[in-house]
C-alpha cells in the first residue's frame, strides 16, 4: 500500500456515507485492487450499519435545527484526520511540519529531503519541495453527525479492519526491492560508461602516439632540410657576393673607359660593350640573390612544420586529459548515487529488521 493507498482509505467511508467533500482519484481506484477492495468494504459497511429509512414527523427538520443551534456552540465536530509518513525513513510526519516533493507530492521530513538530497520516491528525482498552506477545516453537516454517528463507527471499524488486513512491511519490501534493482541499473551503466571510456580513450592515445612520430619525423626531416637549405643558402650567398664584386669591378673599368673615350684614347664602342657586361653582371646577381632568399624560406618552411607537428601533439594532450575529467565527474555523480541508494536499503532494511 503506497500514499496514494493511504489518502484514499478514508475518503472512501466518507464517499459511502455521502459526506465527503474531496474527490476520491478514480483513476488510481480503477487500477489498484486494494482500493476497489477497500471501496466496496466501506459501501458494504454503510449499507449494514445504516439503519431502516424511518418516515420524520413533518415538524421533525425545524426541531432537529433549533436543538442544533443551540448546541451548535457547544459541539466541537472533528473532522478525519489522514496521517503522514515520512517518504524517505517512514517516520510519522505531522502535516504541519512536512514538506513535498515539487514533482509527486510526497511527503518528508525537512532534515530527511535535505539529507538525500532529492525526492525519495524511486524514478521522482526532483530536488525542489513545497509546503501546504492552510487549508478550510472539514466540517460535516451536524444533522448527518447526529443521525448516522453509529454508521460512522461502523464503517470505521470495518476501515480499520481492511486496513490492519495489510501488511506493514509489503511496501517497504516493494520498495527496498525495487532500489535494488535500481542499483544494478545503476551498477551496470557505471560499468557500461567506464569500459566505453577506456575504448575512447585508447583511441585518443593512438592519435596522441601517431601526433608524438609526426613531430619526430618532422623534426628528422627539418635537421635534414634544414641543412640542405643552409648549404643551398651558403653556396647562393657567395654566389651574389662574387657577382656584386664584379659588377662593381666592371662598373669601375666602364668609368675609366668612359674617361678614355671622352680624351679620344679609345673607341666608343668599347664602352658600350663593358656596359653590356655589366647588365649581365647585374642579372646573375639578382638571380643569385633570390636563390640565397628562396633557401632561407625554405628552411623557415621547415621550422614552421614541427612547430605545426607539436600544436597537435598539445591539442591531443589537451584533448586525453578533458576526456579523463569528464570520465571523472561522471563516474563521482554515479558514485554519490550509489552512495544514496545504499543509504536508503540501508535504512528500509533496518526499519524492516526492527518490525519483524
Amino acid at each position: 500500500m503506497n500514499d496514494t493507498c493511504a489518502r484514499i482509505a478514508p475518503l472512501a467511508v466518507e464517499r459511502a456515507l455521502g459526506i465527503s467533500e474531496s474527490p476520491v482519484d478514480e483513476d488510481h481506484v480503477a487500477s489498484c485492487p486494494s482500493c476497489q477492495e477497500l471501496v466496496r468494504a466501506a459501501d458494504e459497511a454503510v449499507k449494514l450499519t445504516l439503519p431502516a429509512q424511518l418516515r420524520a414527523p413533518e415538524d421533525g427538520w425545524e426541531t432537529i435545527s433549533t436543538i442544533a443551534a443551540k448546541r451548535r456552540q457547544h459541539v466541537a465536530v472533528v473532522a478525519p484526520r489522514v496521517s503522514l509518513a515520512c517518504s524517505f525513513c517512514r517516520g510519522s510526519l505531522a502535516r504541519d511540519q512536512a514538506v513535498f516533493c515539487a514533482g509527486c507530492i510526497a511527503p518528508h521530513h525537512r532534515e530527511c529531503f535535505a539529507e538525500y538530497g532529492q525526492c525519495a520516491i524511486l524514478g521522482c528525482g526532483s530536488v525542489r519541495t513545497v509546503v501546504s498552506a492552510p487549508g478550510r477545516r472539514r466540517r460535516a453537516a451536524l444533522v448527518l453527525a447526529m443521525i448516522g454517528a453509529s454508521a460512522l463507527a461502523g464503517a470505521a471499524l470495518q476501515g480499520a479492519a481492511l486496513w490492519l488486513r495489510h501488511d506493514p512491511n509489503a511496501a517497504l519490501a516493494r520498495e527496498l526491492e525495487d532500489l535494488r534493482r535500481h542499483r544494478e541499473e545503476v551498477s551496470a551503466t557505471r560499468k557500461a560508461l567506464a569500459n566505453a571510456y577506456l575504448a575512447e580513450r585508447a583511441l585518443q592515445e593512438k592519435t596522441l602516439e601517431s601526433a608524438r612520430a609526426d613531430v619526430e619525423l618532422e623534426t628528422a626531416n627539418q635537421q635534414t632540410e634544414a641543412d640542405r637549405a643552409r648549404a643551398d643558402y651558403e653556396t647562393a650567398s657567395a654566389r651574389a657576393e662574387l657577382a656584386r664584386k664584379r659588377r662593381e669591378l666592371a662598373e669601375a673599368a666602364l668609368e675609366r673607359m668612359k674617361g678614355l673615350v671622352r680624351s679620344g684614347a679609345m673607341a666608343p664602342e668599347a664602352a658600350s660593350q663593358e656596359q653590356d657586361s655589366i647588365a649581365q653582371l647585374v642579372a646573375e646577381e639578382k638571380i643569385q640573390t633570390s636563390a640565397r632568399d628562396l633557401a632561407e624560406r625554405s628552411r623557415r618552411a621547415t621550422s614552421t612544420k614541427v612547430k605545426l607537428a607539436k600544436k597537435r601533439v598539445e591539442k591531443d594532450e589537451e584533448l586525453l586529459d578533458a576526456l579523463d575529467a569528464t570520465i571523472e565527474a561522471k563516474d563521482a555523480k554515479m558514485k554519490v548515487e550509489l552512495g544514496r541508494i545504499d543509504a536508503r536499503i540501508e535504512a528500509l532494511e533496518e526499519r524492516l529488521s526492527g518490525k519483524r
